[in-house]
Order: C-alpha cells, then structure tokens, then sequence
C-alpha cells in the first residue's frame, strides 16, 4: 500500500495505491481462485464467514 499525493490546478490530491495477490488456477480457462489481501485475510476466508453468519442469523430470525 501506498500512500502519497499529487498536484494538478495548484491543488494537491491523495493518492492511494495498494496491492493484492490474486491466485489463478486453469480449469478449462483461467479462473480466479482466490485473492489474499495484504493485512486481512483471503476472499475465500471472507466469504465463508460471511455465509456462516448469514446462516446464523436466518436461523435466528425464523
């Protein structure tokens, strides 16, 4: 990740640039099979959570 800025019209802007790894896998054609974010966990690991949690809470509210 980078954090930095830039000027244009005499006026300074943020930029802001970062970097993810995005693991492919050929199954009849590339395919994304994941991506792993830097600081936080996977795509793959989010989105289980994230059905985990969506499951809890339908359970929940039946």
């Amino acid at each position: 990740m980078e954090i930095s800025e830039y000027k244009a019209d005499d006026k300074i802007y943020p930029t802001l640039v970062w970097e993810n790894t995005i693991q492919l896998i050929n199954d009849k054609g590339w395919k994304i099979d994941n991506i792993i974010f830097t600081q936080r966990s996977t795509l793959k690991e989010q989105l289980k959570a994230f059905i985990i949690e969506t499951k809890k809470a339908l359970c929940y509210n039946k």
